[in-house]
């Protein structure tokens, strides 16, 4: 068994647990009217090309989930990173500028995004995240490996020109490049028990999480 998996899944289902539960807190404060995670000391940077269209909700299928404006916003701008927009790295056209991975879990969307720059966020449907954890050693070297590994995994996707969420109890990858966005949507079950051929990037993804956690 490759060394990423067995390290991986001591930690899964620990990964698995804490967002799960971060999504029932979420919900509920949701529901009680409390304020979620601020996210204005975070502006995102200016895209270079003024003609460049970010992805618009209106280019996603509708999803059973109830998508807090926050998390649609940061989304999109995940979704419509450029390279040029990225400081201090050199991007390809062709390479990965953003990966993202989103799991629906029954209360909410968890979209783990990982920028070429170091970047690391993990945003909630219903309100709320994680922003700047790739400050973090154990993280940045976390989203090193998932980075890298999306590289390969990303000629198995198929380009897209829609970006809906993912399904209750799925996960969906979104490769994105300089100039196209691919994606591919498995199983969570399937990609936990090592049963499809993302599995391994799957794995990756948790790890970054796991490091989110420390």
């Amino acid at each position: 068994m490759p060394i990423i998996q067995s390290i991986c899944r001591r930690h899964l289902l620990g990964s698995l647990h804490a967002i799960h539960l971060a999504c029932v807190i979420l919900f509920c404060c949701a529901a009680l009217g409390c304020d979620s995670q601020s996210f204005d000391n975070h502006p995102a940077k200016p895209q270079s090309d003024p003609t460049y269209e970010i992805p618009k909700l209106e280019q996603m299928t509708e999803t059973e989930y109830e998508l807090a404006d926050t998390y649609v916003g940061l989304r999109e701008q995940a979704l419509g990173l450029e390279g040029d927009a990225i400081d201090h790295v050199d991007v390809d056209k062709s390479e990965i500028i953003a990966l993202l991975m989103e799991t629906g879990y029954p209360e909410a969307i968890a979209s783990l995004v990982v920028v070429a720059d170091g970047t690391t966020s993990l945003y909630f449907s219903n309100g709320g995240g994680i922003i700047g954890a790739g400050e973090h050693e154990a993280v940045r070297d976390a989203s090193k490996a998932f980075l890298s590994s999306g590289a390969e995994y990303r000629t198995r996707a198929t380009r897209v020109e829609s970006f809906p969420p993912p399904k209750r109890d799925h996960v969906r990858f979104y490769f994105v490049t300089g100039n196209a966005i691919y994606s591919t949507e498995a199983l969570e079950n399937d990609l936990g028990n090592d049963r499809h051929d993302f599995s391994e990037l799957f794995f990756h993804g948790h790890a970054v999480i796991s490091a989110m956690q420390q």
